[in-house]
């Protein structure tokens, strides 16, 4: 882990984790009334073949246990999700934080081969 810390006067908190084909991954953590949301972002809005990269992450969407990859603020694409207040212990945590690392690393290269062609180069060369 890089970084944690906690936006003052808001119950948002971030930990900032490296990745292995993206280079640092944070995932935001929102305590809301009812429920604990949690965001990463994976890419911003592709630059080309948007449609094949939606379809693509649409595709990944079907693969993925209880997050989905969704649009955001000037259509970047972020990994959501969010678990019922009861539900927030240690292990769940654990659970969120470390799925959305390996579901963003993994994700990453080929969203972004296919949404920035020409301009993305693989991290690891595979």
């Amino acid at each position: 882990m890089v970084a944690v810390d906690r936006h003052v006067h808001e119950d948002r908190w971030y930990l900032r984790l490296r990745g292995e084909e993206k280079d640092f991954v944070t995932v935001w953590l929102t305590m809301r009334q009812r429920t604990l949301g949690h965001e990463a972002q994976l890419m911003p809005a592709p630059e080309t073949n948007a449609r094949e990269t939606f379809e693509y992450l649409l595709r990944r969407n079907s693969e993925i246990r209880q997050m989905r990859f969704a649009l955001g603020p000037e259509d970047a694409v972020y990994l959501v999700g969010e678990i019922p207040v009861s539900e927030v212990n240690e292990d769940e945590l654990d659970r969120v934080v470390g799925s959305s690392l390996a579901y963003v690393d993994a994700t990453f290269p080929t969203a972004m081969t296919v949404g920035f062609a020409g301009l993305y180069r693989r991290k690891r060369g595979s």
